[in-house]
């Protein structure tokens, strides 16, 4: 979904939101920016989580969803054991893989560069330990009791015959010569500013069979995009294992099927936000069939899309737009509409409505006048602010072929504009108003 800002894109999604979860799936908002979405959330009765300083805990090492169905299956009646066991062997190791994959992640986000291929080695042997039982010479931690990035740190810290087999040492010098720049690392993430939001257990895990999730980031500082990516990374890794967790309990035969709706909102933050996101969306991207899951991705413009130092993060962020099967475009310039004639057709007369409902001409005498009256019996009211003429206005791109969209115009409901659902510019309610 692309348009300028201001004319109904968000309003869009939630319209689309609201019809997903009417028909008994589940939306989920992972990484709420700015929040567009925290309302509508609320007012479905959805799960409500909030990220960021002071708020609450994601522990990456969570096995959330996921690890609790693996526990549900490990304590499945005796008749069925044998014939789930093969299924949990599948998702203990996805489970491991999935943290492996997180943990990685957000050293590469606090780095700025790729992680090694020996410390993510490093980091699998240690999960492993942490996770093994004490009777094994593990650690003992288990989904009910998990780690968190301190223990991980600890243990890659001070070291052991196994993991020296990792880095290929033979002393303990060595050992934590080559482990060093991960240590380094792990401590960054456990003692900085990162440390305080992903350092310690989970508050609120994520709930699956809830109407909507929505994990709200909004209270990240602008500036900080290394948090941002960070929660963005953890926030999508547990999103995505709930969706893997209710579809094995449902192959399990212990609940419903379910299919999903994956929101990604401000999609030029989140992809700008650090090293390795645009590889995660890319990932995402790719197998969301597979996952029953339905991916809308909503930005303003295909340069959003191109704005990388590396031409390869470029290329696959453009493979976005490509891949996209239904494309919603609202009103862009005429620049725009050349750019996104890379990889859709546009008629003459698609051209005309796109660009002319993005160009909004000074308010004419008459509708001046109109306002003057307007405040002059409000008394201290507020008023409606005048809206854009191509506020709503939206062709829907099916395909990749030249044939003609589907042009339209979103018009809230009066649920929708009683509730307040859509209001996204709360900032300026009273601002429009006589004075006193």
């Amino acid at each position: 979904m692309l348009a300028l800002n201001g004319f109904g894109k968000s309003s869009l999604v939630r319209r689309m939101a609201l019809g997903n979860i009417a028909q008994g799936h589940t939306s989920l908002f992972l990484g709420d920016v700015k929040p567009d979405f925290a309302e509508l959330t609320k007012m479905v009765g959805g799960q409500l989580i909030t990220g960021g300083y002071g708020d609450q805990t994601i522990n990456p090492l969570d096995v959330g969803a996921l690890g609790k169905v693996l526990i549900e299956i490990r304590d499945a009646t005796p008749w069925s054991l044998r014939s789930l066991a093969d299924m949990a062997r599948r998702v203990e190791e996805d489970l491991r893989s999935r943290q492996v994959a997180t943990v990685a992640g957000l050293v590469e986000i606090n780095r700025g560069t790729s992680i090694r291929d020996f410390e993510e080695t490093l980091l699998g042997s240690a999960l492993e330990q942490l996770y093994r039982p004490t009777s094994q010479g593990g650690q003992g931690f288990t989904g009910q009791r998990p780690p968190i990035l301190e223990n991980l740190y600890t243990l890659i810290r001070d070291g052991n015959e196994e993991l020296w087999e990792d880095t290929a040492a033979r002393t303990v010098d060595e050992y934590r010569a080559s482990a060093a720049e991960l240590c380094r690392s792990l401590r960054a993430l456990t003692s900085g500013r990162l440390g305080k939001v992903l350092n310690g257990h989970t508050t609120e895990p994520i709930d699956p069979s809830s109407p909507a999730v929505c994990i709200d980031v909004s209270r990240v500082p602008k500036n900080d995009r290394k948090l941002k990516a960070a929660l963005l990374l953890v926030c999508w890794g547990d999103g995505f294992g709930a969706v893997e967790a209710a579809h094995v309990r449902a192959d399990a035969g212990r609940g419903p099927r379910r299919t999903f709706q994956v929101i990604i909102d401000e999609l030029w933050q989140v992809i700008g936000s650090g090293a390795g996101i645009v590889d995660r969306v890319d990932s995402l991207v790719r197998l969301n069939r597979s996952d029953a899951v339905s991916l809308i991705m909503v930005t303003h413009s295909v340069n959003d899309l191109s704005a990388f130092e590396s031409q390869a993060d470029a290329a696959k962020a453009i493979g976005f737009l490509e891949k996209a099967q239904i494309k919603f475009i609202g009103p862009v310039g005429p620049e725009e509409i050349e750019r996104l004639s890379q990889v859709t057709a546009f008629n003459a007369q698609e051209r005309a409505l796109i660009t002319s409902a993005a160009s909004t001409p000074p308010p004419s005498e008459d509708a001046l006048a109109d306002l003057r009256r307007q405040l002059s019996n409000a008394g201290s009211k507020s008023i409606e602010r005048p809206r854009p003429h191509g506020q709503g206005v939206f062709v829907a791109k099916l395909g990749t072929d030249d044939r003609a969209g589907i042009p339209f115009r979103m018009i809230f409901t009066p649920a929708e504009a009683e509730g307040g659902v859509h209001n996204t510019n709360a900032r300026f309610d009273g601002v429009l108003k006589k004075a006193s």
